[in-house]
């Protein structure tokens, strides 16, 4: 009688077991959400890669009027009215968007900012497994901040990154951005934005853009102290000031000087009063919404 109860008690024990091990076959064990990080928070990484693709095309083509951000993570193309996520996984839409660009060599670096975004992304969840600093110290989290993925960085340290080679203003093939860990565990902001910094002037030649800045507003000065005694010559004689094709002459050359006078004087409040102010305190970075290379 006992064996028989034994027995019985064996058998219940294995059905258990069996039904056990096919319950926890057949669970989903539910997985923590993908959450990404850029300079301004953290995202779902649906979320996350529409954002940062938007702000890509943004941040690399300021003065490119071929697309329109849009509310709910969305862009339009401006002349077709069309409206969707920039899903840079979603190959239909991104071919749609980019069958608006005159030149596919744009698209390209467009698409190229994307991927690095979302690469960023999955290297933000790698980070996640490893463990912190040995000791302790605070660290400043890994991050996107619109050109080029941040690793996590050691409190009081500055860390440098390739220039991203999708932005043409960048000309310097070997140069480095930076960005500084503040000793609180935080990237460095910029006052009078209260975001985070990257510094990217490292990525520009700036003796060579000084040096055409200097040719531009030279050949504007030529241009004016010529075209000027030239258009009096012509005003001041009637003889001349009656012909046909003086007078054509009179319009080309005060369309010159006009054309030189506004070249000339973006030169001088543009440009080099950028050179002249640096870190944010020029007319153009205080009138304007985005400051292109200070990430």
């Amino acid at each position: 009688m006992r064996v028989c109860v034994t027995r019985e008690k064996n058998k219940l024990k294995e059905d258990q077991t069996k039904q056990d091990k096919l319950k926890r076959k057949n669970t989903i064990i539910p997985m923590s959400p993908v959450i990404c990080r850029d300079r301004s928070g953290f995202h779902s990484r649906g979320v996350f890669k529409l954002i940062t693709c938007s702000m890509c095309y943004i941040f690399i083509f300021p003065r490119l009027n071929i697309l329109e951000r849009e509310r709910e993570n969305k862009m339009t193309i401006i002349k077709d009215n069309y409206t969707a996520e920039p899903d840079i996984e979603n190959e239909t839409v991104i071919a749609r968007f980019c069958s608006a660009f005159d030149n596919q060599e744009e698209c390209g670096r467009w698409k190229s900012c994307c991927k690095g975004a979302l690469q960023c992304c999955e290297e933000q969840q790698k980070d996640i497994n490893i463990s912190q600093v040995a000791d302790d110290r605070p660290t400043c989290p890994p991050t996107w901040d619109g050109f080029s993925c941040w690793k996590r960085t050691p409190e009081k340290t500055r860390v440098f990154n390739e220039c991203p080679e999708y932005v043409h203003e960048f000309e310097v093939s070997d140069g480095k951005a930076h960005k500084y860990c503040e000793a609180n565990g935080t990237w460095w902001m910029f006052p009078k934005t209260d975001q985070e910094w990257s510094n990217y002037s490292t990525c520009i030649q700036l003796q060579k853009r000084w040096t055409t800045l200097c040719l531009g507003i030279s050949s504007s000065v030529i241009s004016i102290l010529l075209l000027i005694p030239a258009t009096m010559v012509f005003l001041y004689f009637r003889p001349l000031r009656i012909q046909q094709r003086i007078r054509i002459h009179i319009c080309l050359f005060l369309s010159l000087i006009l054309t030189a006078f506004s070249h000339f004087l973006w030169d001088i409040l543009i440009f080099y009063n950028q050179f002249r102010n640096k870190g944010g305190n020029s007319n153009l970075s205080r009138n304007t919404f985005s400051r292109c290379y200070q990430r």
